[in-house]
């Protein structure tokens, strides 16, 4: 009964209101306290755009290029409004001896690009 006591008036003692609180997120910012990451962006609200939408054209529709004579595709297109006003159309991996401008894309093959 004597430990008992002992115990009781211990823990009253040590254990004020103020040494309860558990709280481990006291005193974190409040990106840590609502358990958010450091880098959480914002959704991207744009209206999505269905596949139908987007309708891109090439002329001639097949490139066809021959070693040492240039050869040109015209590429258009045409979106239906999907919320955001400017497209680009890029190509990507093209050869060193390509360019593509304005929609225009231009390839000089050198002449030993076809080694037999």
């Amino acid at each position: 009964m004597k430990w008992l006591i002992i115990f009781i008036s211990f823990f009253l003692i040590y254990c004020e209101k103020d040494n309860l609180k558990q709280d481990p997120l006291e005193g974190q910012p409040d990106r840590i306290r609502n358990g958010n990451p450091a880098d959480l962006r914002k959704p991207d609200n744009r209206p999505a755009c269905s596949r139908d939408s987007l309708v891109i054209e090439a002329t001639p529709s097949v490139g066809v290029f021959e070693e040492g004579q240039l050869g040109k595709i015209t590429f258009s297109g045409r979106v239906l409004d999907c919320g955001t006003k400017e497209y680009e159309i890029e190509i990507l991996n093209k050869p060193n001896e390509a360019d593509f401008n304005n929609g225009i894309f231009e390839y000089l093959p050198p002449e030993t690009l076809v080694q037999g």
